[in-house]
């Protein structure tokens, strides 16, 4: 016995006008689900003026809102490709004493993968690093590098950073005399690199997304209903 199954002509204009007005937005709606977006390499520079001493207590939102509290704005959310030999006053002006400093270092990873940052500061009234929202490191030293990365006050932090976006944010705070300040970073076992766009895009990626399973359902009716467009 053969099964003949017929469409009727109102069926099919239904389905045509559906297909129509709405094949478009669905198709958006799936794209927008399977595919992401990899957060670019990204540095933010924001400098103020600042009296503040780090006293040792502060969380990552105490630390933050003390960079925060500081005022006057000398420069806020300037742009940047890399951090070494980096001098707020060359930079953004604002002298040379009493200064906030804050930078935000943001990207992406395609795989996890175990990173190490280390910073050359000049912090005369200390700072700390925040991965994450997290508070990772925190110092009340007079914190001032030398220009050389065997120097004892080159700190460094590492982690295991998960697929996905990521943010690191160093603040500080400087009485005198605002030397230029550097990071580099290095993943694994690897060797020391100046933190910079084209030095870190070899570990950025964009993370793979299932679709959903109730998607993956619709996909098929998607192709089925181009035919009545």
């Amino acid at each position: 016995m053969q099964l003949v199954i017929q469409i009727q002509p109102d069926v099919c204009i239904a389905m045509k006008h559906f297909s129509t007005r709405y094949l478009p937005l669905l198709a958006a709606a799936a794209f927008a689900l399977v595919s992401v977006s990899a957060q670019a390499f990204e540095i933010d520079y924001s400098v103020h003026s600042s009296t503040y001493q780090v006293n040792g207590s502060e969380s990552a939102t105490g630390l933050i809102a003390a960079f925060d509290a500081s005022a006057p704005f000398i420069c806020d959310g300037v742009s940047m490709s890399g951090f070494t030999n980096v001098s707020s006053n060359a930079l953004c002006g604002g002298g040379s004493s009493n200064l906030a400093y804050r930078l935000d270092v943001s990207f992406t990873l395609g795989e996890s993968q175990d990173i190490s940052f280390r910073a050359g500061m000049d912090w005369g009234k200390g700072g700390g690093v925040i991965a994450d929202d997290n508070l990772v490191y925190l110092t009340t030293d007079n914190i001032w590098w030398s220009y050389n990365w065997s120097n004892s006050d080159v700190f460094t932090v590492e982690d295991t950073f998960d697929v996905g976006s990521h943010t690191l944010t160093w603040i500080g705070f400087e009485d005198c005399c605002n030397g230029m300040s550097s990071i580099q970073f290095k993943v694994g076992a690897g060797e020391w690199e100046d933190l910079n766009a084209t030095n870190f895009s070899a570990y950025e990626g964009t993370p793979s997304v299932p679709v959903p399973p109730a998607l993956a359902l619709m996909l098929p009716a998607l192709g089925l209903l181009r035919r009545y467009r």
